[in-house]
């Protein structure tokens, strides 16, 4: 049967022990090391027998291995106590037999602090390692293999040395930057001053410990100087091209400030660094290319035996348009091709064409600049308002009530949408929209619209084709007998008003050409030639 001896009540650190004993009771010999120890101990009933022991100025736990050894018994610490059994009760208990091939040694600190050194020892020994420290003696127990013990003594005899002092210049690291980052690599017990004046470091450690600082500095301090450079921002906003040009900078080494007014970059960084962050920034702050849309906008107005609108594969053969895609959404198929300029022949060329289906009029021929990746609207027509009354409750249940004016646009309007692909293709988002007021509901205008949407993709300077957008109108005409009814007073014997419709048909032309910008500043004769 196993039996506890409770440890010895004590406020100080164990002392090392002496023992000379012969052919004592083993049992005797634990409950001794348990108490001069300070830990608990449990004794399997296995476990008898005597020792002679001679031991002088040992600690109580590397005797507790002594004795263990002696007995060939077995070990293990849980619960807060060392339980002494045999080795047969150890396999039957843990299902595995009792291996003990370590050496367990005790090393007392004379200049450096155990609290200091042992996350460098752990690391050292590893998890099977058992690392005891007692701060109270500035002592630490370790319980390893006969190799790592050995590694940790000659560790530890290297870092527990007298204080050494050593002054480090440094080439292109400034002091205070290497300070900062030298703190966080070695102990509290290393004191670290900054000579910014001479661009030194001067720390004073173990000898050990120096030898870390000067592999780290080492390691920190390469390369040439810290330089800074100007850079002048051209194109792009300072602010986002420093977000985008900081994350290359040498980490918490480098820095970059943005000044608006000027619209520059101060860069400070390492050379090598410095070469790269330029060259990124020369990718980056380029022109954004625009798009220049040149429009014409046609209204033919078809005649009576062209009822079902234009024929655009009829009108394809005509003006030798090169390619047919589908047409808008919604309306005839339409066509496009390379007209090249849309001053040019050919255009005179469709317009010509047109004009068979009925009478052909250019409404407008507006011109339009797109930045890359942005929108823009063309509207030709006329905007019509009307009010709406807007009647509103206050908290005290007064009624109030609000004129408002309303604005419609009528007419032909453009909206685009341009990006542009490679180096010569766009890709047109186009939504044209034909509109007229028709009547009113009261004072509201009844407006009639014709829209569409298509996507386009075509060659820098190419033009296309938009049609498909018919409308039926009704105009007031009089007709009567030749001559007669020119007469004045009898006219309207001979004549009458007679309400005829027609149909019309939108056709716009577009041609989009890729700029960088600086083809208005050279329009406008202010491009100077740098």
């Amino acid at each position: 049967m196993a039996w506890a001896v409770p440890a010895a009540a004590q406020t100080q650190a164990p002392e090392l022990m002496q023992l000379n004993v012969k052919n004592a009771s083993v049992q005797e010999v634990l409950k001794l090391i348990a108490e001069a120890g300070n830990f608990n101990i449990a004794i399997g009933g296995g476990i008898k027998g005597s020792v002679t022991l001679f031991v002088d100025d040992m600690a109580p736990r590397d005797l507790l291995d002594v004795v263990v050894g002696v007995i060939d018994a077995a070990y293990v610490e849980e619960n807060g106590a060392v339980w002494v059994m045999s080795k047969e009760a150890y396999a039957t208990r843990y299902g595995e037999p009792f291996v003990d091939n370590l050496v367990s040694r005790s090393f007392q600190l004379k200049r450096a602090q155990v609290k200091e050194i042992l996350p460098s020892l752990k690391s050292l020994l590893g998890d099977k390692a058992v690392v005891k420290p007692d701060l109270g003696r500035n002592m630490v127990r370790i319980k390893a293999s006969p190799k790592l013990v050995a590694e940790a003594a000659q560790m530890l005899a290297e870092i527990d040395q007298p204080r050494v002092t050593k002054g480090f210049a440094l080439t292109s690291m400034p002091s205070a930057l290497a300070a900062g980052l030298l703190g966080k690599m070695v102990t509290d017990q290393t004191t670290i001053v900054e000579d910014p004046v001479n661009q030194r470091l001067v720390v004073s450690s173990s000898e050990f410990e120096i030898n870390r600082v000067a592999e780290i500095l080492r390691m920190l301090d390469v390369g040439e100087g810290l330089q800074s450079e100007v850079l002048e921002v051209s194109y792009t906003d300072p602010d986002s091209l420093a977000e985008a040009l900081r994350p290359h900078l040498t980490l918490d080494v480098g820095q970059i400030h943005v000044d608006q007014r000027s619209r520059k970059l101060i860069l400070m960084d390492f050379p090598p660094v410095l070469a790269h962050v330029k060259h990124l920034a020369s990718l980056v702050d380029v022109p954004v290319r625009q798009v220049l849309i040149e429009a014409k906008i046609l209204m033919v107005s078809t005649s009576d035996n062209v009822r079902s609108g234009i024929n655009w594969e009829i009108l394809q053969d005509q003006v030798n348009i090169a390619g047919r895609f589908p047409g808008l959404a919604g309306s005839v198929p339409g066509v496009t091709g390379d007209f090249g300029d849309l001053t040019a022949q050919n255009y005179q060329i469709v317009v010509e064409a047109l004009q068979e289906y009925g009478e052909t009029k250019l409404i407008s021929s507006p011109r339009l600049v797109v930045m890359d990746g942005e929108a823009g609207m063309i509207h030709v027509g006329s905007q019509v308002p009307y009010k709406t009354i807007d009647t509103r409750e206050t908290a005290a249940g007064t009624i109030n009530q609000f004129e408002t004016v309303v604005i419609v646009d009528v007419g032909v309007k453009l909206d685009v949408s341009v990006a542009i692909s490679g180096i010569d293709m766009i890709r047109l988002m186009v939504h044209p929209e034909v509109s007229e007021v028709s009547g009113y509901a009261g004072d509201i205008p009844i407006v009639d619209k014709s829209t569409a949407d298509s996507i386009l993709m075509i060659e820098d300077g190419n033009t296309v084709i938009l049609g498909g957008l018919m409308k039926d109108h009704t105009r007031k005409t009089r007709k009567g007998v030749p001559i007669l009814a020119s007469i004045p007073l009898i006219k309207y014997l001979f004549s009458s008003n007679v309400n005829e419709k027609f149909q019309s048909e939108m056709v716009i032309l577009l041609t989009p050409r890729i700029m960088t910008g600086r083809e208005l500043y050279e329009g406008a004769g202010v491009a100077n030639d740098d």
